[in-house]
């Protein structure tokens, strides 16, 4: 199967049909480490700005019933990921990308396809202290709290941080999770305003 063919499958499974709010396409692509985050990020711009979350856990798991998280089994699911990206953004959605993106191969081709559909692209990296980090993978593997179908622990997240590649000159707003969503909530209500995203949404929210 393509990785088209992946992601149209999907889209049907998740319903990501035509957006409920014609808005104009965005991105928003998150990138970090396990733990640091980033789901529950995406969750909170997911509930207030009705935005479309593409999860790579969540792809993984409905394209492998036994993930095994080789080589190839990672290629494919990133390439099903950038395909849906393709799509939605071609279908006027903002879409969230919730995945490490540690790779800056990875952040720039999502931000190329964003580019050519017209779309613009915040990057939000997500950050928190390493005890926080290891008490939410130690909850999360206890089940204490929403795991967004992430296996990761704290051994993946310490492998993951060996192979993670500088942004140096990558435009990007870091966010320390553990003082809080808001101000990157704020941020993200900003870029979609600045540009032409959501005012419908925003008015409706103060009505």
């Amino acid at each position: 199967m393509s990785a088209a063919k992946a992601a149209a499958r999907l889209r049907s499974r998740f319903g990501w049909g035509t957006p409920t709010i014609d808005s104009g396409p965005a991105l928003i692509l998150l990138s970090g480490l396990p733990g640091t985050g980033k789901s529950h990020l995406a969750a909170a711009i997911e509930s207030r700005y009705k935005a479309v979350v593409v999860r790579s856990d969540e792809v993984r798991k409905s394209l492998y019933a036994e993930p095994k998280y080789t080589t190839g089994e990672n290629g494919f699911v990133y390439r099903a990921c950038y395909a849906l990206l393709d799509q939605l953004l071609a279908d006027g959605h903002v879409v969230v990308f919730d995945a490490t993106n540690l790779q800056r191969d990875g952040r720039k081709r999502a931000r190329k396809i964003a580019l050519n559909a017209g779309a613009p692209a915040l990057t939000l990296v997500t950050t928190a202290p390493p005890e926080v980090v290891n008490e939410r993978l130690r909850q999360r593997a206890a089940g204490a709290s929403e795991s967004y179908s992430s296996d990761a622990d704290w051994d993946v997240h310490q492998k993951l941080a060996a192979t993670m590649e500088a942004m140096n000159n990558e435009p990007r707003l870091e966010v320390d999770t553990s003082h809080g969503l808001e101000p990157a909530m704020e941020a993200v209500g900003r870029f979609l305003r600045g540009t032409g995203n959501h005012e419908r949404a925003a008015a409706e929210r103060e009505a």
